[in-house]
């Protein structure tokens, strides 16, 4: 009997799960009657206002705990700054071809399921959660506040894309196979669940690790008005595990599906044809450097999105809106967070390379 070869990946060979039996009609692109040049400035418009009336709107239920730490910024030009950071971010995300979310039906093995794609979301969640997981943790701040002014944060940015930017195939049940590499393993749901918690995972050790070694003396040292770190020092490694799954959930999406679904494009076609013995220095060089695999390529471009994301936001939130934090205390937070983006993409690089993948 012949033997299979094990990929390393659970659930990479079910046969039948691959098979559309029943598929809706293709989604027609809702920014398709927009001129390209108006596209950006609207999405800006629409995730600016967004943001105002929703957080207008709860105003009155989280006003009350959000201001007893942070410091009120009345300076224009400390406004025009946080104004024009959030476009910057907007701006990451839409010039990175990202797209929004959307809310497909299909039916597999006559299985209805659903999916939910969003790459704008997905990192704007995974930038701004550092910043609020160390409000409610350190500072009392209520839950349910955290989660509606982190749930205004992905509405903003989502909801924009969602009208004005179409899905990529990676994100798309009705993208013809050809545009998507490893199917089997991008639409698989066991492999989803397996890196989804492989990703929570690593942000729960690096967290959990800093809580046990530097970062209780780090915070009291660099924090002023800190109210409560009994958090971090009576942190369960399984709570945290349960409270990152949606970090896990977020890179999985962001980070490993749209780097196992790229497709080889021409740059590959110039590696495979480069030869060290007629090439010149310049070329040795970017070949050493860049000369990699479109899924490698995607997944090292993400995954410095995230990092540059996640870092850079908790930074300037933190030492610039929280009240008594050092600049040096808000990079120590945010580098914490953006080791853990950094780990995650290594392991998603070590399992893309199982056997059976392709480039």
């Amino acid at each position: 009997m012949a033997r299979t070869k094990r990929t390393g990946l659970p659930s990479l060979n079910r046969g039948p799960i691959n098979q559309q039996l029943e598929v809706r009609p293709a989604e027609q692109s809702p920014d398709s009657k927009i001129p390209t040049v108006l596209r950006f400035p609207l999405v800006t418009v629409f995730s600016l206002g967004i943001s105002l009336a929703l957080r207008s709107i709860s105003s009155p239920f989280s006003t009350g705990d959000l201001g007893n730490v942070t410091t009120q910024r009345d300076d224009w030009v400390e406004i025009a700054g946080f104004v024009g950071w959030r476009i910057a971010d907007l701006a990451l995300a839409w010039w990175s071809n990202y797209d929004g979310m959307s809310r497909e039906r299909l039916v597999i093995d006559a299985w209805l399921t659903s999916s939910l794609a969003w790459d704008a979301g997905s990192l704007t969640f995974l930038a701004h959660l550092p910043y609020y997981y160390l409000l409610v943790l350190c500072y009392g701040i209520r839950p349910t506040t955290i989660m509606n002014s982190l749930g205004i944060d992905v509405a903003a940015s989502a909801v924009p894309f969602y009208f004005f930017r179409q899905l990529s195939p990676a994100n798309s049940s009705h993208a013809p196979k050809s545009a998507v590499a490893n199917r089997p393993v991008v639409k698989d749901k066991g492999v989803q669940i397996f890196t989804a918690l492989a990703a929570a995972g690593v942000y729960s050790l690096i967290i959990y690790g800093s809580f046990r070694s530097w970062l209780p003396v780090f915070l009291i040292t660099h924090f002023e008005g800190l109210r409560d770190l009994e958090g971090i020092h009576e942190a369960v490694f399984g709570v945290i595990v349960l409270g990152c799954i949606f970090n896990g959930i977020a890179a999985m999406s962001f980070i490993f599906t749209p780097s196992m679904a790229a497709k080889p494009d021409t740059h590959d076609a110039k590696n495979a044809a480069f030869n060290p013995a007629t090439a010149s220095f310049g070329e040795t060089v970017s070949y050493n450097i860049w000369g990699h695999s479109k899924r490698t390529r995607t997944l090292a471009k993400r995954t410095l999105a995230v990092i540059v994301a996640s870092g850079g936001h908790t930074l300037l939130q933190t030492s610039l809106v929280l009240e008594g934090a050092e600049a040096t205390g808000a990079a120590g937070w945010a580098t914490m967070w953006a080791s853990a983006a950094a780990v995650t993409g290594m392991l998603y690089w070590w399992i893309g390379n199982a056997e059976g993948v392709s480039n």
